[in-house]
């Protein structure tokens, strides 16, 4: 059985996923990857700190565009490269992903590129049994971790957006195996309300044995 928790910056992805992974004796894997010294992770960092663009340092809409096209076929290379990794811990087992093409759905949206070519874009991946979004607005998010500020981070109009969009592609896929969860709970609720979904899941439509 392959989960996958989305949300946010700042919603609680790694804090949760941790937890799930543990409780179901889970592989963790997060996104991006860095495993291994990867050179699509490395890239991904330090693009997220501002480390190097796309031509001139975004001097016009197009070429902001052409920096969106760029970040998610370097996300998508980076989810590839270890899709074959991915479905063998799950021939064994259970896994948890925190982060993973959803987010490419979100945050791409929210930086001008078309929905529909993001989710064919991203049809070859390997695919969970279970989507679970950690929803809860970005305002109180910020709260939880001021001290964060990558370029996402610094920018709550924009987060403000992804959240939209998250919220999109949940209602669009629709189905049991999209599911939400509402961060603005405590962490212990949260972590309880996520097993509950998954235990529903396990049980009413198979996915997945202990």
């Amino acid at each position: 059985m392959i989960i996958v928790l989305e949300g946010v910056d700042g919603v609680g992805k790694t804090t949760q996923s941790k937890l799930l992974a543990e409780r179901l004796k889970a592989k963790l894997w997060k996104f991006p990857n860095t495993n291994g010294g990867s050179p699509t992770g490395k890239l991904i960092y330090e693009h997220l700190r501002r480390e190097w663009w796309v031509g001139a340092k975004l001097e016009s809409a197009q070429l902001a565009l052409d920096e969106a096209l760029v970040f998610q076929a370097l996300q998508l290379a980076n989810r590839m490269e270890v899709a074959n990794q991915l479905l063998d811990d799950a021939s064994r087992g259970h896994v948890v992903i925190d982060r993973y093409w959803p987010s490419g759905f979100a945050y791409g949206m929210a930086e001008g590129l078309d929905g529909e070519y993001l989710i064919r874009l991203h049809r070859w991946l390997p695919q969970p049994d279970l989507f679970i979004l950690l929803d809860g607005e970005p305002g109180l998010l910020r709260e939880r971790r001021p001290e964060r500020g990558d370029r996402y981070e610094a920018d709550p109009p924009y987060l403000e957006r992804v959240s939209r969009f998250y919220r999109q592609l949940w209602h669009q896929m629709g189905g049991p195996k999209w599911q939400m969860v509402d961060a603005a709970q405590s962490c212990e609720a949260v972590t309880a309300s996520i097993y509950g979904v998954v235990a529903v899941a396990r049980s009413e439509f198979g996915l997945g044995k202990d």
